[in-house]
């Protein structure tokens, strides 16, 4: 029985060469099955592997590439927007440029100061300054008024806001400056309003004022809203 079983687990080669005695090899059949898969598994792997190599570098170039075109849209995307910005400031300084060769623009009704070269009025209709209070007491005077936005839709307007009041003798310039305030307009309060900005003002110089003037100016430094009122001639409407 054994040795029917051992026969069973072995082969038997014979080798028949001329002029010689047969030779007869006898192996196990298992480690010939394990020399006949070793190379199998060797090949397989190396197939494996080299497809893995292969479409990870091509992994690698999809992403590397992938990559490079989000990097180059960002770059894009700030190229144009770079652009507008700067054909905005192109049309901005072409509108300051034709301002200045348009000369000296004069404003014969605010006589305190004198209008700069290239500036010049442009009123806004939509700018309306009202409910004007006058508070006057022995140590100081008081100025309140609102600027409201008549836009039907709200939309946003913006200036520099300058008060000067005087009397008899004196006068006086809100925001303070020491300058004309055509030459420094943008020192004036800034403002963006959708509806009523209110402003409020205490002079502890002229306490009776006996008249106001209220100029705004745009960004480009042009009158776009002017007030003059007598304080004592429209009194009733204060």
């Amino acid at each position: 029985m054994k040795n029917n079983t051992l026969k069973q687990s072995r082969l038997t080669f014979v080798l028949y060469s001329i002029n010689k005695l047969p030779k007869v090899y006898n192996l196990n059949k298992n480690i010939f099955k394990f020399y006949l898969i070793i190379p199998v598994i060797i090949i397989s792997l190396s197939i494996f592997i080299l497809l893995f190599v292969f479409n990870y570098n091509k992994l690698m170039k999809n992403f590397q590439l992938s990559s490079i075109e989000k990097k180059n849209v960002s770059l894009i995307e700030d190229v144009l927007k770079l652009n507008t910005k700067i054909s905005k400031l192109e049309k901005e300084n072409e509108v300051i440029y034709n301002r200045l060769k348009l000369g000296i623009m004069s404003d014969n009704q605010i006589t305190f100061f004198k209008s700069v070269l290239g500036q010049k009025i442009s009123l806004d209709k939509n700018i309306l300054i009202d409910d004007i209070k006058i508070n006057s007491s022995t140590n100081s005077s008081k100025i309140i008024f609102n600027v409201k936005n008549l836009t039907s839709n709200s939309k946003k307007i913006a200036g520099y806001l300058y008060l000067i009041i005087n009397n008899e003798k004196l006068y006086q310039v809100f925001p303070t400056t020491d300058k004309d305030v055509y030459k420094t307009y943008s020192k004036g309060e800034y403002f963006s309003a959708s509806r009523i900005r209110p402003f409020k003002y205490i002079s502890k110089f002229i306490k009776t004022p006996t008249s106001l003037k209220i100029i705004i100016f745009n960004k480009y430094g042009d009158i776009i809203y002017k007030l003059s009122k007598n304080l004592i001639t429209d009194k009733k409407d204060l």
